[in-house]
């Protein structure tokens, strides 16, 4: 069953379900920007302050893409924030922590220019007029390395407010409804794209491919992320994976590495509803035979890997005093949920290990061993942070339903530093660029820090749109 979206997603669906399209025309531009989303925003802005004329086409009734429902985070260093903050960083460090973290495997070059620019691009976003945060937090796999989470205050709504604002204000042109489905070529170069929508084609010298990843498309996730077959999508109707079909029906290459953003969440619920967000509190998780198999506290990336050793699934066990002491909305939709069983909720472990399929013994045991671990403030198991364990010993208690979950896709088409697509053979396609999630070579197979991809977003958008406005 396909994840439920949040409401802002369905509420402009809806109106566009019963608005009306004027008749499809032609257009002609300097730079098309096909997608607009963050990536699609920034290389539109980019392309436009180099004094090229832009069109940005979006399928969806609205702009925003995947950066629209994130925290609208990412990942910088060296940053004049950081510095206020007593924060010693650099683009160095960020550029060596990635490349640890992906063993390697990511595109040096790649990774390179998005760390090494990574504190400019901040003070880019800042002259976009992108208010950001005072509080630099850290979400890496580990906390051995400086705080380098920059965020936009109101997180991806106001993101994406503050670019599509500076895009209306750099005269940009933006076709929601409106679909590119075949990029047009001629004598061995890209000169726009055929559409469905408010538009039917658009000739451009410089055609920017920025149209997510393929998150939203199960043929595709099986085809190049088959470890993330049959997960819970937490993304966006709009990524389907159209921009690397297009591309790779005119020789576009793709870079080695596929996978996806591992993520988790509670089937069913949207992803920023208080059901899922119970879901990532590091509390106890067991698989179906009782057992813990993972530091809860872990990165999100993280604990997905080790659901997917469960079967993609687990039960987070909590009790009602750790219940007591979340808010009340929370509680008031904890008690929904069971009315509704989607959460397990019995007088004893025992009734609870019935209930769930699993032995009793295991479950008991494994509870008395956490609590015993809580009460000493260790845990010779997985060395979980001794401030985070809390005892699980009043009843009733419950079971939260995990399923491993992504919050889009890694990988895509191969690209340059300069946001030029390349073929198989190295060589650039004329007229076509790429940026963001729609291109790969950046991410390693497992996502190594929150905000990692919109600093990707960040820098391949800027440098996409200087490159197009150039032809």
């Amino acid at each position: 069953m396909r994840h439920k979206l949040i409401s802002v997603l369905l509420a402009a669906l809806l109106l566009a379900a019963v608005g009306t399209n004027a008749a499809a025309a032609d257009a002609e531009t300097d730079v098309v920007v096909v997608g607009g989303g963050g990536a699609g925003l920034i290389a539109a802005i980019e392309a436009a302050d180099q004094g090229a004329d832009v069109i940005v086409l979006e399928k969806l009734p609205f702009v925003g893409g995947e950066t629209l429902i994130s925290g609208g985070a990412f990942q910088a260093a060296g940053t004049e924030l950081q510095e206020e903050a007593g924060i010693e960083d650099s683009g160095e460090d960020l550029f060596k922590y990635w490349m640890k973290a992906s063993h390697f495997n990511s595109d040096p070059e790649l990774v390179r220019e998005v760390a090494l620019n990574s504190a400019e691009n901040v003070e880019w976003l800042q002259e976009q007029g992108m208010e950001l945060s005072d509080d630099v937090t850290r979400g890496a796999w580990t906390d051995k390395v400086p705080k380098r989470v920059h965020r936009a205050e109101g997180g991806g709504t106001e993101f994406i407010a503050a670019l599509e604002e500076a895009a209306d204000d750099a005269g940009v042109e933006i076709y929601t409804e409106t679909k590119g489905v075949e990029l047009i070529e001629e004598d061995d170069a890209i000169v726009g794209i055929k559409a469905e929508g408010k538009l039917e084609e658009v000739r451009a010298a410089a055609v920017i491919l920025a149209t997510g990843g393929f998150g939203d498309n199960e043929d595709l996730i099986e085809e190049y992320a088959p470890h993330f077959a049959d997960t819970v999508p937490v993304t966006t109707p709009g990524n389907t994976g159209t921009g690397l079909l297009m591309a790779k029906e005119k020789g576009a290459a793709t870079a080695e590495i596929f996978s996806a953003i591992g993520y988790r969440t509670v089937e069913d619920y949207a992803w920023d509803s208080p059901v899922a967000g119970l879901a990532m509190q590091p509390i106890l998780f067991v698989n179906e035979d009782g057992h813990r198999f993972v530091d809860e506290s872990a990165h999100y990336a993280l604990i997905a890997q080790a659901l997917g050793k469960q079967g993609g699934f687990a039960y987070q066990i909590l009790d009602s005093s750790f219940l007591a002491d979340l808010p009340q909305d929370t509680q008031d939709a904890v008690a929904d949920a069971i009315d509704d069983g989607d959460i397990h909720e019995a007088d004893s472990l025992d009734a609870l290990a019935e209930d769930l399929g699993i032995p009793e013994d295991n479950l008991a045991a494994t509870l008395d061993t956490f609590n015993e671990y809580a009460a000493e403030g260790t845990d010779p198991k997985f060395f979980r942070d001794p401030d985070t364990l809390t005892e699980l010993d009043t009843a009733p208690y419950y079971a939260v339903p995990v399923r491993k979950a992504h919050l889009g896709t890694i990988g895509g088409l191969k690209i340059n530093t300069e946001g030029e697509v390349l073929t198989d053979e190295g060589t650039s396609i004329p007229g076509l660029y790429a940026a963001g999630s729609v291109t790969g070579g950046f991410l390693g197979p497992v996502y190594p820090a929150g905000g990692s991809a919109i600093a990707m977003v960040i820098e391949t958008g800027r440098a996409a749109g200087r490159t197009a406005a150039q032809e």
